[in-house]
């Protein structure tokens, strides 16, 4: 199993999600900040929690995507995939505070953070995966 190539995909596929999911989260903000009465500081954290979302999954997405294309087999190339992985956590407890812990949530941002955290859990596992054959130690006859 390449686990590689999945990691690439889901990189890949997470950074066209993520842009979709960003532009989102901005339109259903502004709905909600015009249409339903909406509490300024509530308005106010939830935004500035969606601007470090945004810079922390491109960080997450960039050092995935440098360690996965840099040289396989050594520890040195897996530091970036490992601070990756590393990242995941912060950015999938931001996307639980907007699933749970938000002031109002409508029913398309269950499901788009839903999609979003699934994603999460797969990189994760798949980074471990990605991570592990680096990990172990070199034997040469």
């Amino acid at each position: 199993m390449n686990t590689s190539l999945f990691y690439e995909v889901l990189l890949y596929l997470n950074s066209f999600y993520f842009g979709v999911f960003g532009v989102s989260e901005v339109g259903i903000a502004l709905f909600k900040y015009v249409k339903i009465p909406y509490s300024k500081d509530a308005m106010l954290t939830e935004f500035s929690l969606l601007i470090f979302l945004c810079i922390l999954e491109y960080c997450r997405i960039w050092l995935g995507r440098r360690g996965n294309f840099s040289d396989r087999g050594s520890t040195v190339s897996a530091i970036p995939i490992i601070l990756s992985t590393l990242l995941i956590l912060p950015a999938a407890a931001i996307v639980v505070y907007f699933l749970i812990w938000q002031e109002l949530i409508l029913r398309f941002e269950y499901i788009i953070l839903s999609v979003q955290l699934l994603l999460h859990a797969t990189e994760l596992v798949i980074a471990f995966l990605n991570i592990m054959p680096s990990s172990r130690k070199q034997v040469y006859d």
